[in-house]
């Protein structure tokens, strides 16, 4: 079985604690980045764009992570995905992101 890899831009973000409140209302998600060998990177996307990607990807198809102003990209999986229960709105997404030496377990 094949599948196609979905492509993702995410921004690096600066607002952390309780500032991200504020990107929220604007409509932006917060995302973390982490996995074997890396620092954890704190990001963020607009939540109309990551909500089509994660319905696309789910938990089991890779992401490709773009992350702006950087080169290189990296291979996730979603692996976190917090909704607000009373109004349906996404609040946060744990990326883990692959070795693509190692399996995932």
């Amino acid at each position: 079985m094949t599948t196609k890899a979905v492509e993702l831009e995410l921004d690096p973000r600066e607002l952390m604690g309780k500032k991200v409140g504020r990107l929220r209302r604007a409509g932006i998600v917060p995302v973390h980045l982490y996995g074997p060998g890396m620092e954890p990177r704190a990001l963020q996307c607009k939540a109309s764009k990551l909500i089509k990607v994660l319905a696309v990807a789910g938990g089991a198809t890779p992401i490709h992570i773009t992350i702006q102003g950087e080169s290189g990209n990296h291979l996730a999986f979603a692996r976190e995905i917090q909704w607000d229960p009373r109004r349906d709105d996404l609040l946060h997404v744990d990326l883990l992101a692959a070795d693509v030496s190692r399996p995932v377990t």
